[in-house]
């Protein structure tokens, strides 16, 4: 995840049930990962490392699947020669991860569009009611990020 550490932590609390390792790439870690193969990059911050691109596209051109949020300005030079799956989430209605209600501290995720997981089966359009621990942007950006997760790596046949 490139986001702040605190962030990608809250992010690991929330995925425990999932067997997935969860890295933070930040300013401080990412040279360090730039020649790392990862399944899916999400991009959920990018303000701390700006100045680093060049670790960020060979970090995409690693990847299987890039999930982006798309209520961050990003410079779209990244993603020039880059062949790469990209999933979008955010509080934007073109999204194709997004927020179709919010209330007190229940949110409904809607998939807008379908799109296939790494079982290559499809996930189809759908409303998904979840549980806020707190009140705040941080944790409804980590709700549509777990959402695409798990159904990126959960299998529909049960």
């Amino acid at each position: 995840i490139i986001a702040s550490e605190r962030q990608t932590n809250q992010i690991k609390k929330e995925l425990l049930n999932i067997n997935i390792d969860v890295i933070c790439i930040n300013s401080k870690s990412i040279e360090n990962f730039k020649n790392i193969k990862f399944e899916i990059v999400i991009i959920q911050e990018l303000q701390e490392i700006k100045q680093k691109q060049e670790y960020i596209k060979e970090i995409l051109k690693n990847a299987k699947c890039v999930f982006l949020n798309t209520d961050i300005r990003i410079d779209e030079e990244i993603f020039k020669d880059i062949n790469v799956k990209i999933l979008t989430f955010g509080l934007k209605q073109k999204s194709t991860i997004t927020v179709s209600s919010i209330c007190e501290k229940k949110v409904m995720i809607s998939i807008q569009r379908a799109f296939k997981n790494f079982k290559e089966e499809i996930i189809e359009q759908q409303e998904i009611p979840i549980q806020l621990n707190k009140k705040n942007m941080k944790d409804l950006y980590n709700a549509l990020i777990k959402v695409a997760i798990i159904n990126m790596y959960t299998s529909k046949k049960r």
